[in-house]
Order: C-alpha cells, then sequence, then structure tokens
C-alpha cells in the first residue's frame, strides 16, 4: 500500500477542513484570506496559529452565556402574547 498516497490525502483533507473552517467563522475577507494564505504556505505553523490565535473564544462564551440567560426570558414574552391573544376569547 503506498502510504505516502494516503497521508497526502489526509493532509489535504486536514487543509481543505481549517480552510472551510476559517471562511465559516471569520467575518473579514481579508482577514480569511490572510489566515488560508497563511496556512497554505506555511501549512503547520498556520494551521497551530489559526487554532490559537484565530478564534475568538471569548465571544463565544458570551453568546452562550447570552442564549442561557435570554431563554427565561423569552418563555416570558412568549406566554405574555398567548395571554393577550387569547384574552379576547375567554
Amino acid at each position: 500500500m503506498n502510504w505516502i498516497l494516503i497521508a497526502q490525502i489526509t493532509y489535504s483533507l486536514l487543509i481543505l477542513f481549517v480552510i472551510l473552517r476559517v471562511l465559516y467563522d471569520t467575518r473579514s475577507s481579508t482577514k480569511s484570506l490572510a489566515y488560508i494564505l497563511f496556512i497554505v504556505f506555511v501549512p503547520v505553523a498556520g494551521i497551530l496559529f489559526y487554532f490559537s490565535f484565530g478564534i475568538n473564544c471569548r465571544k463565544r462564551k458570551l453568546y452562550s452565556k447570552k442564549i442561557v440567560e435570554d431563554e427565561p426570558l423569552r418563555e416570558n414574552i412568549h406566554n405574555k402574547i398567548l395571554v393577550r391573544l387569547l384574552s379576547p376569547f375567554l
């Protein structure tokens, strides 16, 4: 079996996955292009750099915390709307 071919295919899939992740996560097109070029031209260091500095974990934590905090508020508003809609029929 040709192990070099298997390693190249695995490596290419890894690079493709990381590039898709960059495109999905990064809003700025110039920032995305810079990360992608860094990943393509300096592969191992580029991948490590992106996963170390490119992903904003603090923003993700804030959004997930906000979703948990907003759930009771959403339920309360939903219940008030239902009461208002159904009150003429009661």
